[in-house]
């Protein structure tokens, strides 16, 4: 093993130049493979993904109510009332705490996430967004709304009343429906400009066929401790990958715990490893060009060391040991570069490229990053023994006879 190190410590102190060529060979080498095989495995995912229609994450939620009828008002209506503990539900101020747990970076692939409020022993429906760990406006509902031409006078809600959660209200149009029976409509005031909900006065900024007889109004304009039933839907922009999954179902069991369920989602697994004939054969590629790039400069300092080799033979060093010799150098030297190369693209390159290749920072695990060098490793070792072999044969003066040793 000494003989080794010295020969890396002569090799870089009389060669430096080929030293560092040899050395910045492999970890760019290593790059490549590593690169190609994540731009593969992010094709894989992207297509399958595509293929995909899975674009919603739905929590099932646990609190019972039961359904009740008004006698007195003969209106047809289900009112709720909480069957179990107020503990069981998940409220409004349990919702605030659930949303803060999000990043921006999640919350910007989503489109809206829909619940249903308990409200007077109503169900009321609501549709928001989330951003820097707010509840907020959802820009994406508002553009359905508009498109779908939803409203028939009035306004939707400003990004400042739904942060702020002011009493606005959007209310279904019951100038052009037989509504005026229903407990809603009965909540308005005398000039139909105000709505009474949770004993505050609610301004009605808009008329239209949002909601099927109920009210729309800001979720963040509702008591702290609001009841939900139902289910919280997660709407995505795109088909989900099974990370955001996963992100949804570790936020429910920290801040939920038992009083909300994750439903299953039919997903594109992550973690499918794909190996495909075409990434193994760019993988050989690359790696034969490597070594050979690395063995037409190993085979120059070889040349250079002629006396030395002569030294080595004649005092009894068989030919299997030299060649071992000069493979364990070799080695050394290209398991040295390999690290730093994975080093360099997993802690500098992958970071910044992650952002044009959205499935390839997921791409990486430590079964990958071992076949990748195994094949490396391999495929370079095979070159090196054949071309220090026909080297220390071909060469007149390197192939001094010596002892047994």
């Amino acid at each position: 093993m000494k003989y080794i190190w010295f020969n890396i410590k002569s090799f870089f102190i009389k060669k430096k130049l080929i030293f560092i060529l040899s050395f910045f060979s492999i970890i760019c080498s290593c790059i490549m493979i590593h690169f190609s095989y994540g731009l593969y495995q992010n094709y894989q995912l992207k297509k399958q993904y595509d293929l995909s229609d899975e674009r919603k994450i739905v929590l099932t939620l646990q609190g019972d109510f039961d359904e009740t009828s008004d006698n007195e008002l003969n209106d047809d209506e289900s009112y709720f009332m909480p069957a179990d503990s107020a503990k069981s539900y998940v409220t409004v101020d349990l919702l605030k705490k659930y949303v803060a747990e999000f990043s921006n970076s999640y919350t910007d692939k989503l489109k809206y996430i829909e619940a249903t409020a308990i409200v007077d022993k109503l169900p009321f429906h609501m549709n928001f967004s989330i951003k820097d760990g707010l509840i907020i406006k959802s820009d994406e509902f508002e553009k359905e709304v508009e498109d779908n031409a939803m409203l028939e006078s009035g306004r939707y809600f400003t990004e400042e009343e739904y942060r702020k959660g002011e009493k606005v209200a959007i209310c279904w149009d019951y100038l052009h429906w037989n509504t005026m029976s229903s407990p809603v409509s009965k909540r308005m005031a005398v000039d139909k400009k105000i709505l009474h909900i949770q004993g505050k006065d609610y301004k009605i900024i808009a008329y239209g066929i949002i909601d099927i007889d109920r009210p729309v109004i800001p979720i963040t304009s509702l008591e702290d401790t609001t009841p939900f039933t139902g289910e919280i839907v997660f709407n995505f922009k795109k088909p989900i990958r099974q990370e955001q999954y996963d992100i949804v179902v570790e936020k429910t069991e920290k801040i939920f715990g038992d009083k909300a369920v994750v439903a299953a989602a039919n997903l594109p697994d992550d973690d499918a490893v794909y190996l495909y004939n075409t990434i193994i054969m760019v993988t050989i590629f690359i790696t034969l060009v490597s070594a050979i790039n690395f063995a037409v400069l190993y085979r120059y300092i070889l040349s250079s060391r002629k006396q030395a080799l002569m030294v080595y033979r004649i005092c009894g060093l068989s030919f299997c040991r030299v060649v071992l010799l000069y493979l364990g150098e070799c080695t050394a030297l290209t398991i040295t570069a390999y690290f730093i190369g994975v080093l360099l693209f997993e802690n500098v390159i992958l970071k910044k490229i992650s952002g044009y290749y959205e499935y390839m920072s997921s791409s990486y695990s430590s079964y990958i990053y071992f076949v990748l060098f195994a094949v490396y490793f391999l495929i370079s070792l095979l070159v090196l023994t054949l071309m220090i072999i026909y080297a220390l044969k071909t060469d007149m003066k390197l192939n001094v006879k010596g002892g047994v040793r």
